[in-house]
């Protein structure tokens, strides 16, 4: 009897330790998945920081097979997609993120860049604009939003979405950089000025807006502003030949040949064609002087 009793405890042991470890095993497994998924994401994150796009496609591609409706995942995949120029592909992971997560709007945006880059415009803004429609303050929107307006000629839809950046980043030197030459398409000088002036406060390095501010001023025969404005760009890129160039030809302008000609010295060092260039220049404005 003793025996029997002892072979039943047995059994109902192992049953109850059979069942214990399924249930434990069940417990389990949607978090062991979810751990997987989430360490392919970060495999692909880190392969495609080193510039490893086809393996960081790779290592997305797995986190996807694991966890399907890994919207994440989906929307990285389009990164590693459009990074490497596969913009269709790109495209077609960010539509698969959006259908996981409809509010997902870093996925809406990254959407319309690569119908961007696809010159697909009229679907790019619909892009941007849904971006815009989760998120009003994104500022990354209304930045590409303002370059597709201006690309297409709507120059004063592009200063609105310009200054919309600004009022949500008041210290974007991009966007004033963005403003200023939007309104130079209209021919709005004043606010040109102004414009690149700030964001060169923001970003005193900025050395394209310092360019296009000596362009503006020469342009407004205002020769003494332009010296000074080259006069920075050359202090952010020392060796940029045709800024050397153009200060020369604008000191010219101010009747100050030695300073040209002190540009033509540095110029033989930097680019030689430029330099002969401008020393001709120098000759020439010397006899139509005499």
């Amino acid at each position: 009897m003793k025996r029997v009793i002892a072979i039943l405890f047995i059994f109902a042991f192992i049953t109850c330790l059979t069942e214990f470890i399924a249930y434990a095993e069940q417990d389990k497994a949607p978090s062991t998945v979810i751990e997987d998924a989430d360490y392919f994401t970060n495999l692909g994150h880190s392969r495609a920081e080193s510039g490893k796009y086809e393996e960081a496609i790779d290592s997305y591609k797995q986190a996807i097979s694991i966890k399907p409706d890994n919207a994440v995942a989906h929307f990285n995949l389009g990164l590693a997609y459009r990074s490497s120029g596969k913009f269709q592909k790109a495209i077609d992971a960010y539509k698969q993120a959006i259908k996981i997560d409809p509010d997902y709007a870093v996925a809406h945006y990254n959407l319309g860049l690569a119908y961007r880059a696809s010159r697909r415009e009229r679907d790019a803004f619909d892009s941007y604009m849904r971006a815009i429609e989760i998120n009003p303050d994104y500022s990354e929107a209304y930045y590409s939003l303002g370059h597709l307006y201006r690309s297409s000629g709507n120059f004063q839809e592009a200063i609105y979405a310009y200054q919309k950046v600004i009022r949500i980043m008041p210290d974007n030197a991009k966007a004033y950089y963005s403003l200023g030459y939007t309104f130079g398409k209209l021919d709005k000088n004043r606010e040109v000025i102004v414009a690149y002036k700030k964001a060169i406060e923001i970003d005193p390095d900025y050395t394209v807006a310092h360019y296009n501010l000596a362009l503006t001023y020469r342009e407004l025969g205002n020769y003494l502003d332009a010296v000074d404005a080259y006069k920075q760009v050359i202090r952010t890129k020392p060796d940029e030949a045709s800024s050397h160039y153009d200060l020369g030809t604008t000191y010219l302008q101010l009747e100050n040949r030695d300073a040209a000609f002190n540009q033509y010295e540095i110029l033989k060092d930097l680019d030689i064609k430029l330099a002969n260039k401008l020393f001709n220049e120098i000759g020439l404005h010397s006899k139509q002087k005499k």
